[in-house]
C-alpha cells in the first residue's frame, strides 16, 4: 500500500508545484507592478525587490490552495483517463487508498498554510511594510545627485545642486517647477518638516526667484523687483517652496501585520476576526482537494480536461463565497460564529455529493 500512496502523492505533487509556481509568478506580477506604480511616485528604486520578496509568503498562502486543486484534478484526472483507477479497483484496492492518498498531501498543504498564515506571513508582511514607511518617508532629497538635474517630486519639480555637506545643506542651488512657471537660484538651501502635518518644504537663502516665461521680463541695473505684465524677479534673504504633500491623518488598520499575541492582547473586532481568518483559511486545502478528486474523475473516453472549467467555476464561487462570510465580520455586521466555517461544510458536502452520486443513481436504477 505504502508504494500505492507515493504513487498517487507523485502524480498529484509534480502538476501541484507547476500550477502553483505559475499561479504564484503570475500573482506577484500583477503586486509587482502596483508596487513599481507606486515606487515611482515616491521616488524609491531597487528596493521595492525586497518588498515583494518579503511579501511571497502572503502571495503564496493565496495561490497554493488553487495549485493543490488543479494538482489533485489534473494528476488523478490523467490516471484515470489512462484506466490506472480502473485497473487498481479491479485488483481489489478499496477506495480509501485513493481517499487518504489525496487527504495526505492536502493536510500536509493545510499545515504548511497554517504555518504561513499564524507566522511567517505576519512577519514577513510587517517587515515589508515598514521597509516601505522607512523609503516612502523619504523624498527624493534624500536621493539628490550633485551636478545632476534631480526630479523631486512627482508633478515635474527639478533641482540642480553644485554641492551637499555632510549634514545636508545643499549650495549652489536652481530649482524649477513648470506647472507654476516658478524658477530660483539660491546660494544654499535646507530641507525643513512641519512638525504638524508632515510636509516637507525646502528653505532657500539668498537668491533670486523668476515667476513667467524665461525672457519675458526686463531688468533694471540693480536687478530688483521689476515687472510686467508676464513675469516677475526678485530677490530674497528667505522663502520656503513646498515639495511633499501633508501626509493623511490617521493610521490605517494594521491588523494582517500583528502576529498572534499581539491581536489577542489588543480584544478588537478587527482582531479578533483576523484571527478567526488565519485559523480557518487554510482548512480550504482539505476541501479543495476532495472537491479536485471529485471532477477528476473522468469516463475513459472523456478527455483529462473535461471538468476542468466547472472545477474553476466551483473554485471562484467558493473563495468569493468565503469572502463574502468573514467581510460582515470584520465590519461589525455579523457574529463571529458566521465565518467561513459553513462554506467549508457546504463545498464539502458538494464534493461528497458529486462523488457519490454514481452510486446513488445506481441504487436508483436497481430500485426500479
Amino acid at each position: 500500500m505504502f508504494i500505492l500512496y507515493r504513487y498517487l502523492a507523485k502524480a498529484i505533487a509534480l502538476p501541484t508545484l507547476a500550477v502553483t509556481a505559475v499561479a504564484l509568478a503570475l500573482f506577484s506580477t500583477t503586486r509587482f507592478i502596483r508596487l513599481l506604480e507606486r515606487a515611482v511616485e515616491n521616488g524609491i528604486g531597487s528596493e521595492v525587490f525586497t518588498v515583494l520578496l518579503l511579501n511571497m509568503p502572503t502571495y503564496l498562502a493565496e495561490v497554493l490552495p488553487l495549485g493543490l486543486y488543479l494538482g489533485v484534478i489534473l494528476g488523478i484526472g490523467k490516471l484515470y483517463s489512462e484506466n490506472e483507477i480502473t485497473a487498481m479497483i479491479s485488483s481489489g484496492v478499496p477506495n480509501r487508498v485513493l481517499y487518504i492518498g489525496v487527504l495526505v498531501p492536502a493536510a500536509v498543504t493545510t499545515l504548511i498554510l497554517w504555518a504561513i498564515m499564524l507566522w511567517l506571513a505576519p512577519l514577513s508582511s510587517s517587515k515589508a511594510d515598514e521597509m516601505w514607511r522607512i523609503l516612502a518617508a523619504q523624498t527624493s532629497y534624500d536621493l539628490i545627485q550633485t551636478g545632476e538635474f534631480n526630479d523631486i517630486d512627482k508633478n515635474g519639480k527639478i533641482l540642480y545642486v553644485e554641492g551637499q555637506s555632510d549634514q545636508g545643506d545643499l549650495s549652489g542651488l536652481f530649482f524649477g517647477d513648470p506647472a507654476r512657471m516658478q524658477f530660483i537660484w539660491s546660494n544654499s538651501a535646507t530641507l525643513i518638516q512641519n512638525q504638524d502635518d508632515k510636509a516637507r518644504y525646502f528653505r532657500f537663502n539668498q537668491g533670486i526667484q523668476f515667476i513667467g516665461v524665461p525672457g519675458s521680463g526686463s531688468n533694471n541695473e540693480n536687478g530688483n523687483d521689476n515687472n510686467n505684465s508676464n513675469s516677475s524677479r526678485s530677490t530674497f534673504e528667505s522663502q520656503s517652496i513646498q515639495i511633499s504633500s501633508p501626509q493623511p491623518q490617521g493610521k490605517p488598520n494594521k491588523a494582517h501585520l500583528m502576529t498572534n499575541a499581539e491581536l489577542l492582547a489588543q480584544d478588537t473586532r478587527w482582531n479578533i476576526t483576523e484571527l478567526i481568518y488565519r485559523l480557518l483559511f487554510p482548512l480550504i486545502a482539505l476541501v479543495l482537494a476532495i472537491l479536485g478528486l471529485a471532477f477528476a474523475r473522468t469516463k475513459p473516453r472523456q478527455g483529462r480536461f473535461t471538468m476542468v472549467l466547472p472545477a474553476i467555476i466551483a473554485y471562484s464561487v467558493y473563495t468569493v463565497m468565503l469572502s463574502g462570510s468573514i467581510r460582515p465580520v470584520y465590519r461589525s455586521q455579523a457574529p463571529y460564529f458566521t465565518a467561513m466555517w459553513w462554506v467549508h461544510l457546504l463545498f464539502l458536502a458538494l464534493a461528497g455529493l458529486i462523488i457519490l452520486w454514481p452510486q446513488l443513481t445506481f441504487r436508483l436504477r436497481r430500485t426500479r
